[in-house]
């Protein structure tokens, strides 16, 4: 049965990555982050979302839409700008109210749309963002910073505080980001995790997932051959990355898979 699973969220995710209708996103990511792609601990995260829900209709009725999604994630998530390579699982999230902000600003994208607010993922010099919109009313949240609602000065002092430069910002600066790439950024924290903690299987499978929703990332490609080559798997990962080298014409994956393949090859002989 398990096989049978595994190859339908399969199909799932490829046809998420070609921009089909992927229904709910909230199922689609708790099966991608199971090894079995089921939905792991399905009731008890079930239940939190569902609090969530229920929270925000209240304080959005009293408060309108964007201010109370902003509010009620604030109260169940903690946060907190995290230095790269740091990593939470959804269900640490879930459990000890903290998470990293990519992950918070996923679940916020989920619970918005649920709630009839169009909402959008951005990125702001490497900061990601929400924006959302509902009739008149429009915001930008921060999910790294208790999901405040930033104001122009705002943007300048996350600005400055991102890169040490002081210019004035303008909508230009914002960048609007593909569903996809948000999902993969957040399988991309529990591979980390998985990688940190020594479960490299599952990191490759994630890694494997993660190519199949972006599969014209070719620098995802060139990892996921340099993990197979890694853990042993040096007829794969000779088969990926020559396929990947063969296709490409960004010089930079090509030297980078060809110094691979020759250290491949070596290890061979």
């Amino acid at each position: 049965m398990s096989g049978d699973v595994i190859a339908d969220l399969n199909q799932r995710l490829v046809a998420f990555g070609q921009g089909e209708d992927h229904g709910d996103l909230f199922n689609l990511l708790m099966a991608a982050m199971d090894p079995a792609g089921d939905p792991f601990n399905s009731p008890a995260t079930r239940e939190h979302m569902n609090g969530i829900s229920i929270d925000l209709k209240l304080k959005s009725h009293r408060h309108g839409p964007v201010l109370g999604l902003a509010q009620v994630m604030a109260q169940h998530f903690d946060g907190n700008r995290m230095e790269r390579g740091q990593a939470v699982t959804l269900h640490d999230a879930m459990s000890s109210g903290g998470g990293h902000p990519d992950l918070l600003n996923f679940l916020a994208l989920i619970l918005a749309r649920q709630s009839g607010l169009d909402a959008l993922a951005v990125d702001f010099f490497g900061a990601h963002l929400l924006h959302l919109v509902y009739g008149d009313e429009q915001a930008l949240i921060d999910p790294g910073q208790m999901f405040a609602i930033l104001e122009p000065g705002d943007l300048r002092a996350l600005y400055q505080n991102l890169t040490g430069d002081d210019r004035e910002v303008t909508e230009a600066d914002i960048v609007v980001v593909d569903d996809r790439v948000m999902f993969v950024h957040v399988l991309r924290l529990a591979k980390n995790r998985a990688m940190k903690q020594g479960e490299e299987q599952w990191a490759m499978q994630l890694l494997e997932r993660m190519c199949l929703v972006m599969p014209e990332s070719q620098d995802m490609q060139l990892e996921r051959g340099l993990a197979a080559g890694k853990s042993g798997q040096i007829s794969r990962a000779i088969l990926q990355i020559t396929g990947l080298v063969e296709q490409s014409d960004d010089r930079h994956i090509i030297e980078e898979g060809r110094l691979a393949l020759q250290r491949l090859r070596n290890m061979l002989n």
